[in-house]
């Protein structure tokens, strides 16, 4: 039996009259409620111009905090400023990075902060600046590293150097950044050899040269681990050599010890 052929339902379109009826509607709304859509628009409008006052404020701001800041870069650097006393001019190039920082916080400032109250000996400030970097621009990662480089060489300058050790296994074992590890291994396996601990800093330099194969720092983990290697394998070969010859020494004995009960 032949199934039945269903008909094809057409769907209506929107009609001009339905679209009218739309706009009637929307007519007769803003009639009967023209003071609160004359708000509504206002808020708007208000908010917009709100956004954009805030978007060219902050603008403006990063601007103005960018030349402070240069200005202050000239001054740290000594660009133009040669006839001048050397620390007046650091002393001022900290003004203006500070007041830049407080245009628009930047790690990269507050960097250059801490790095001039370290050419003007104020190592505390300095450490004071990096730990306040390192803690609220954890995830500018690079310049973090540069920040913990940093404090580690200060501490080195007071001779702290287990606390300078401690600065670099800590950039070392940081997760998800990769910058200057391999620096942060050099510099622990060279202070641990200037305290004696020899065997962890060979330890160092090995991870340096598995890890990073493309260090600069490669070829002097290498030259430092071979000799004790080869000084290793020479001491086992001689070893060797003096157990052969005890060996060869017992031979003899034995065998006129032998020729003796033979004659006997």
């Amino acid at each position: 039996m032949p199934k039945p052929i269903k008909k094809r339902v057409i769907k209506k379109g929107v009609t001009e009259k339905e679209v009218l009826t739309f706009y009637e509607i929307l007519i007769n709304y803003y009639e009967n409620n023209r003071r609160f859509v004359h708000l509504m628009i206002g808020a708007i409008v208000i908010l917009i111009a709100l956004v954009l006052i805030v978007i060219y404020s902050f603008r403006s701001k990063a601007n103005e905090a960018h030349e402070i800041f240069y200005e202050g870069y000239k001054l740290y650097s000594g660009l133009y400023e040669k006839d001048k006393d050397s620390r007046e001019s650091l002393k001022e190039a900290l003004e203006r990075f500070q007041e830049a920082y407080k245009k628009k916080k930047s790690a990269q400032t507050l960097y250059f902060i801490a790095n001039t109250y370290y050419k003007l000996d104020q190592y505390k400030e300095a450490l004071k600046t990096l730990d306040r970097l390192i803690k609220e621009f954890d995830n500018e990662k690079e310049i973090t590293s540069m920040a913990y480089i940093k404090k580690a060489t200060i501490l080195l300058k007071q001779d702290k150097k287990q606390a300078a050790l401690k600065v670099f296994n800590e950039l070392y074992a940081l997760k998800d950044n990769p910058y200057f590890k391999d620096v942060a291994l050099y510099e622990a396996s060279r202070i641990l050899e200037s305290i004696g601990r020899n065997d962890e800093a060979k330890k160092k330099l090995e991870i340096l040269v598995k890890e990073f194969p493309a260090s600069p720092y490669r070829a002097y983990a290498e030259s430092k681990i071979k000799p004790k290697e080869e000084e290793k394998a020479q001491k086992e070969k001689q070893n060797k050599t003096e157990t052969k010859k005890d060996t060869s020494k017992e031979k003899p004995i034995q065998e006129g010890t032998q020729n003796k009960t033979d004659n006997r």
